[in-house]
């Protein structure tokens, strides 16, 4: 078996980075992250996008303003980010935190870094 190649972005790597995010990354702007339809094999939030489904960010201060993100989004994001921090895709996520998955969120839904 080959290795990926450092520019792919696993359904694995895209659980991970949000799991960072929601678990304290993004706190600081977002106060919440709905889930409208659940895929039955998802136990958490960070798992739905890579199962074909959406979750919504809600903007602190705008319980109006709900972002949505999905997987092609996110990975997108997570392009955007590493390419911002002069990373490919793969060394992103081997060294992502919570603040990098930060901002892999909000290039997703912003397609720039709006905060912090």
């Amino acid at each position: 078996m080959t290795n990926p190649s450092p520019y792919t972005i696993t359904n694995q790597m895209v659980t991970d980075i949000l799991v960072a995010a929601f678990e304290g990354g993004i706190n600081y702007w977002c106060t919440r992250v709905d889930v409208v339809v659940w895929p039955p094999e998802c136990e958490f939030a960070s798992d739905v996008p890579t199962h074909g489904g959406t979750v919504y960010l809600i903007v602190e201060g705008d319980e109006t303003d709900r972002r949505a993100l999905d997987l092609r989004s996110i990975k997108r994001g997570i392009r955007r980010a590493a390419a911002h921090f002069k990373h490919t895709p793969l060394s992103f996520y081997e060294n992502h935190d919570a603040s990098s998955a930060d901002c892999a969120v909000q290039f997703a839904l912003f397609n720039e870094l709006v905060y912090g």
